[in-house]
């Protein structure tokens, strides 16, 4: 459920940015919101190779898909978690093979330039690894053995 929702929000989203091709000051210099094409990864690098983010990316979803089924069968919030971290990815990946770039548009001064979809993946993730973390500290992610 919240893979089609966190789905079609950023969907959504996008595409207002591309119809008002969007550029909105915030507060100057820190945080804005303007429309950018990227053809790239994460801070443009690897300019103009969509093809290869794409299959890239449809190839690393269908691991993280099959690995996140069998880790988030008896927890609801990881289950949650990476819904929303597939969801972004798809979503991206759908950017990527329709437009031929993904949409970015909010622009922080630390973070360059991203959108929705990079925001509940990277969020998501760090609570995971917190989640993880807490578990081995505790010791409650150990199997136990017979």
């Amino acid at each position: 459920m919240y893979f089609f929702i966190t789905l079609l929000i950023d969907q959504i989203v996008k595409c207002i940015v591309v119809a008002s091709n969007c550029d909105i000051t915030i507060i100057p210099k820190y945080f804005n919101l303007i429309y950018v094409q990227n053809t790239g990864g994460v801070y443009g690098i690897f300019e103009n190779s969509n093809i290869a983010f794409c299959v890239v990316s449809a190839i690393v979803l269908m691991i993280l898909f099959m690995y996140s089924k069998n880790i988030t069968k008896d927890n609801k919030l990881k289950k949650a978690l990476w819904q929303l971290i597939l969801a972004g990815g798809v979503s991206n990946l759908i950017d990527r093979i329709f437009r031929g770039f993904v949409v970015d548009f909010v622009q922080m001064i630390c973070f360059g330039v991203f959108n929705l979809a990079d925001a509940f993946i990277v969020i998501s993730a760090v609570i995971i690894i917190f989640i993880e973390l807490k578990e081995i500290a505790s010791g409650n992610n150990r199997k136990e053995s017979n």
